[in-house]
């Protein structure tokens, strides 16, 4: 983390409570608008700040009070000459006028890339010992895991009869040998369910079209 961004982190844990774990501040190529991307360590906490769950700018009243504490920890900087004498964190301020606010979240990133770490040999043994009979293929290349049956009526009888369970348990075993951060709970594990038969029917049998 940039060293002078440093303290605005801390007040933000301090004052709201939440765990920030990075800060990065740049300025737009186009607009030449100041951003500054805020860290969260959980997703729970940057759903509380954004706009709506899953977006990533923060809501207006939070962005204005970083702004304001980020002007006001560097008035106190220059108050005390702090910015005069040491050239490593450098004189100049950062602009907030026009500043916009962004969150992410760590554990969230951590989750994605635990399930992209999974070997594609022990996905394609996953899917060969549930059988070739009801179960097409299993994608996690986007960060989460769905399960294609051939058939929607396969689809809805695995959901009733407890086989999705049972395939999630399996899947929730091979996922957390590589959740190197311990962020998934197999209770919070959702697979996704879907079909051959939509895959084709729907998207052309085309992985562009069905994650576009």
């Amino acid at each position: 983390m940039n060293k002078r961004l440093a303290p605005l982190a801390s007040w933000i844990s301090e004052t709201y409570q939440v765990p920030i774990i990075n800060i990065l501040y740049g300025v737009g190529e186009v607009n030449r608008l100041p951003w500054l991307e805020i860290w969260f360590e959980f997703s729970r906490d940057l759903d509380q700040w954004t706009t709506q769950p899953g977006a990533m700018e923060l809501d207006h009243g939070k962005q204005q009070a970083i702004a304001h504490q980020l002007n006001q920890l560097q008035d106190d900087r220059s108050a005390h000459g702090i910015l005069s004498w040491l050239p490593d964190l450098g004189a100049r301020r950062f602009q907030t006028e026009g500043l916009r606010c962004y969150g992410c979240s760590f554990e969230a990133i951590a989750q994605l890339e635990a399930h992209q770490r999974i070997p594609k040999a022990y996905i394609q043994q996953l899917q060969d010992s549930i059988g070739p009979d009801c179960l097409w293929k299993i994608d996690n290349s986007m960060g989460a895991a769905i399960f294609f049956t051939y058939t929607n009526q396969i689809l809805e009888k695995v959901t009733a009869d407890g086989t999705l369970e049972r395939w999630t348990t399996r899947y929730y075993n091979l996922l957390k040998t590589y959740d190197e951060f311990d962020y998934i709970s197999q209770s919070d594990l959702k697979i996704i369910l879907d079909s051959k038969e939509n895959f084709d029917k729907n998207y052309q049998g085309n992985w562009y079209y069905y994650y576009k």
